[in-house]
């Protein structure tokens, strides 16, 4: 984000990164250290909601709220990077050049690890297939209202005026839509191709003494947290273009 005081962004409209607009900034929220590193923005429905600022780009006038799903994505890619980094440097190491025990122990850090990294992919890719049919929906609904629209103007009953100013809107919020549903259709892509080519776990050392029991890790990452990756507070909510 471009260096510029909280405070400055103070009764200024953001919009998504599809060109729609999210809300106005009202206020700013300091965090347990005093820093004021969150702000306060009222949505289009009255709702206020906060937002961290590191989730806002700011270019010159422009305002803009980085979506929550891309950044998540980007984080998801960089840790499955270091992981697969990880597990070929472990299989480099299987020949001796660590003993088993803490060879055994560091691949069972990156098992837990790939775990909890696969199911937060796995978590992100419903929520991303769920906003890739909102958008199918939003841009089926479009496109019939666009034609509804033409049909009750050549009949008449629409003015050239407001004919014009529905258009407007009309295309302006089609083209926001398809974007989003473009970027969503990318990250998507990127989740399956990031569980699709998982390389196998490395191997353990053959220690029998030191074996783990039959069924030891069968529930490894079931139960665990999300990978941490700060992402901004509530659901991204778009007042009309």
């Amino acid at each position: 984000m471009k260096s510029v005081e909280p405070s400055e962004l103070i009764g200024k409209m953001i919009r998504d990164e599809w060109g729609r607009r999210v809300g106005m900034i009202v206020s700013v929220l300091m965090d347990g250290r005093g820093e004021p590193n969150w702000l306060l923005i009222r949505m289009g429905n009255g709702e206020f909601r906060r937002y961290a600022l590191s989730s806002l780009a700011v270019n010159g006038s422009d305002i803009v709220l980085l979506s929550g799903i891309k950044k998540r994505v980007d984080a998801l890619c960089r840790k499955d990077a270091l992981l697969r980094c990880e597990t070929f440097l472990l299989s480099d190491l299987k020949d001796g050049e660590l003993d088993p025990d803490t060879l055994n122990e560091l691949g069972r850090d990156v098992k837990r690890d790939i775990g909890f990294l696969e199911g937060e992919a796995r978590r992100l890719l419903r929520k991303v297939e769920f906003i890739i049919q909102k958008c199918k929906e939003q841009i089926r609904f479009i496109n019939k209202g666009i034609a509804c629209l033409k049909v009750e103007h050549d009949l008449g009953r629409v003015s050239d005026e407001v004919f014009s100013a529905s258009m407007k809107m009309l295309l302006s919020g089609l083209k926001s839509v398809m974007s989003e549903r473009d970027d969503m259709e990318e990250a998507r892509r990127r989740l399956l191709d990031l569980l699709n080519k998982r390389p196998s776990a490395p191997l353990e050392a053959k220690v029998e003494e030191k074996e783990l029991p039959e069924h030891a890790e069968e529930h490894v990452g079931e139960e665990a947290s999300p990978i941490d990756i700060e992402v901004e507070e509530g659901s991204e909510v778009a007042l009309p273009a």
